[in-house]
């Protein structure tokens, strides 16, 4: 089967977890472990007035995300501004 990736993995998965269950394992455990105590993420500022993405910025900031993604539109030039300004 060359195609069909995503129902493929849902069924690997799906084995993992049977198999972790049978020896009374975790499935992370089953695939090596943990590799960090804390889950890195990332917080989206999206479009919208830029007061706004400003100010969803600094709540992400206060809340101890430190990594965003920043939505941009066709305009470089404004982009830039914008993300400079966030």
């Amino acid at each position: 089967m060359m195609s069909g990736m995503a129902a493929k993995s849902v069924i690997d998965i799906a084995c993992w977890g049977i198999l972790g269950k049978s020896v009374n394992l975790p499935t992370h455990v089953l695939l090596g472990g943990c590799l960090t105590e804390e889950c890195p993420a990332f917080s989206v500022i999206g479009f919208g007035e830029l007061p706004n993405a400003v100010q969803k910025a600094k709540a992400e900031l206060d809340k101890g995300v430190i990594a965003m993604q920043l939505k941009v539109e066709d305009d470089p030039l404004i982009e830039a501004r914008r993300v400079k300004t966030i």
